[in-house]
């Protein structure tokens, strides 16, 4: 029994909505914060094309997720550990973002 409170896809939605946030919001000028941004987003992207190659059955599972997380369906947990990789990206540029915002504020 799986002890995530939402379903992979609701963590793949979430993460779309953060990063859609992200993309449309005022770019940053300063190079350290694009790059952190940059960096994140990046992340984010190799965990949604893990997600999708594992739901589309192109990914192994078993080379997704650590072994000792295996305890039942393979697929379930590498779905849901790519997703949570995905939302976890996604909030790491959202925080990225915000913590420019707010040095601009300050400037």
């Amino acid at each position: 029994m799986s002890t995530v409170t939402r379903t992979p896809e609701q963590m793949v939605a979430e993460a779309s909505a953060i990063l859609r946030e992200v993309r449309e919001a005022e770019r940053p000028q300063d190079r350290h914060a694009q790059h952190a941004i940059g960096w994140a987003y990046a992340s984010a992207g190799d965990a949604l094309e893990t997600y999708t190659a594992v739901l589309n059955g192109d990914l192994d599972p078993w080379k997704v997720s650590p072994p000792d997380l295996m305890a039942g369906d393979p697929e379930e947990h590498a779905l849901e550990w790519a997703a949570d990789a995905y939302l976890e990206a996604a909030k790491a540029a959202r925080n990225r973002l915000a913590e420019w915002q707010r040095k601009g504020e300050k400037s």
